[in-house]
C-alpha cells in the first residue's frame, strides 16, 4: 500500500488531472488558501464532508484519498458520464424511483420501458 498521506494524494491527484486550485476551491465552496492548507497538511484533519465533496472533483473515491486503496479510479464506471448519472440517480429520490419501480418488473416490461425511453430521446435529442 502506498504510504502517501491524504494531503499528498489531494495535491498529486489535482495536479495529475490538471485541475487548478481555484477550480477545487470553487467546487468545495472554500478559499484557495483553504485548499492549499489541505494540500500542505496545515489543516490536520480534513473533514469527511470535504473529502466526500472533493473525491468527485478529483475524479476518484474517498477511499483513495484516505489511503485505504491505491487505485484512484472510480471503479465500476468506465466513463465519467456514467458515474455522474449513477451519482445523480443515487442522490435524486425522484430518479431513484425508476430503479425502485424496476425491481418488481418482468424483463419484458423493462425492455418496453427502455424502448420507450430510447424513442423519447430520439424525438428530443437535447433533453
Amino acid at each position: 500500500m502506498d504510504e502517501k498521506t491524504i494531503y499528498e494524494r489531494i495535491k498529486n491527484r489535482r495536479e495529475q488531472l490538471g485541475i487548478s486550485v481555484n477550480d477545487v476551491a470553487d467546487a468545495l465552496g472554500v478559499s484557495r488558501a483553504t485548499v492549499y492548507r489541505y494540500e500542505s497538511a496545515e489543516i490536520e484533519k480534513v473533514p469527511t464532508t470535504i473529502i466526500d465533496k472533493l473525491a468527485p472533483v478529483l475524479k476518484t473515491t474517498p477511499a483513495y484519498l484516505m489511503g485505504w486503496t491505491d487505485d484512484p479510479s472510480l471503479g465500476y464506471y468506465q466513463k465519467d458520464s456514467a458515474a455522474e448519472m449513477a451519482q445523480k440517480l443515487f442522490e435524486d429520490k425522484d430518479m431513484r424511483l425508476l430503479f425502485d419501480a424496476a425491481k418488481d418488473c418482468r424483463p419484458e416490461d423493462l425492455q418496453m420501458a427502455a424502448d420507450l425511453l430510447k424513442r423519447l430521446k430520439q424525438t428530443n435529442p437535447d433533453g
